[in-house]
């Protein structure tokens, strides 16, 4: 599949940027940070204590918890 991106000049000088940081062409480094997100976003956390055990044991409708709902900065928001 290929998609078309229009970005903002800020957004894709720092897209550059990171990219030439980690070696790689603009639209490679790109495909590699969704590929990592959607990689992220389903991968499921390993509770670490009781707290977290009971959260993620929780009936959630069905629905399990994703990483990206145990993060600090989605509970906050």
């Amino acid at each position: 599949m290929t998609i078309q991106l229009n970005v903002t000049p800020e957004l894709g000088e720092r897209l550059q940027r990171e990219a030439e940081m980690h070696g790689q062409d603009t639209a490679a480094y790109a495909l590699q940070i969704i590929a990592e997100h959607f990689t992220t976003a389903t991968t499921q956390l390993q509770p670490e204590d009781e707290w977290e055990r009971q959260l993620v044991s929780f009936n959630w409708g069905g629905n399990h918890l994703l990483a990206e709902k145990l993060t600090r900065e989605f509970i906050y928001e």
